[in-house]
């Protein structure tokens, strides 16, 4: 099974690079940004309304 990982800063275009390369691989793509928010609303961590997509400037952080 081929496999890729992307890693990055905030706004440096992993989402897009992501989603060329799937077209291009036909490989599926996992975004794990969306699993991680909904693990942290199971233990409790977050809120409903913070699982969903990224964006520049969109505050991520509803761990306060």
């Amino acid at each position: 099974m081929k496999k890729v990982a992307v890693f990055g800063n905030a706004g440096g275009g992993k989402s897009t690079l992501s989603k060329k390369l799937a077209a291009i691989t036909n490989l599926p793509l996992y975004v794990l940004y969306h699993f991680s928010k909904i693990l942290l609303y199971l233990i409790g961590w977050g809120s409903v309304g913070s699982v969903g997509g990224g964006g520049r400037g969109k505050s991520r952080n509803n761990l306060h």
